[in-house]
């Protein structure tokens, strides 16, 4: 797993190296570089991208965040911040821009490492595969306005194809 971290400041890049689980490490890039400094990064397997949403940082990271969604929609993107009601606001920042992985660092190493195998999508168990789709008629029944029985009609309609 490739961890890239987004941030204005190398700071967080050692906080984030004393969490982490065994084996895995952190590569820091400038916030202010943009997303073009994630291109080396991104080619390897299982690359996540840690975004610095402490409260000094969210406001760039937010951008970011969107710009990122919008050029690399593939991308696993984990927002770090905090808890704390100091740092809560980076953490909404956050979950407003449409993040759904959140590395809060003030948990342990344990739950660190759960959200970033989520992430990226390495859970540790085998997923069984989906089965194939029965192929079916499809049948539309729709209702130019309310009441004229277009709900009626399909629950008719699903029980003579039941039969």
């Amino acid at each position: 797993m490739t961890l890239v971290l987004f941030a204005p400041v190398r700071d967080l890049a050692g906080l984030l190296g004393e969490r982490l689980p065994v084996g895995v490490s952190v590569h820091w890039v400038d916030s202010a570089g943009g997303a073009a400094a994630l291109d080396a990064h991104r080619r390897q397997p299982h690359c996540v991208v840690l975004l610095d949403f402490r409260r000094a940082a969210a406001c760039t990271s937010t951008e970011l965040a969107r710009q990122l969604q919008r050029s690399q929609p593939e991308l696993a993107l984990v927002a770090v911040g905090s808890t704390t009601s100091e740092q809560v606001d980076g953490i909404v920042a956050a979950v407003r821009c449409g993040l759904r992985d959140i590395l809060d660092m003030d948990t342990g190493t344990s739950d660190i490492d759960a959200v970033l195998r989520r992430a990226a999508g390495t859970s540790g168990t085998r997923a069984t595969p989906a089965a194939a789709p029965h192929k079916a008629r499809l049948v539309l029944v729709l209702g130019v306005r309310a009441g004229v029985g277009s709900s009626t009609l399909a629950a008719h309609l699903g029980v003579l194809a039941q039969q």
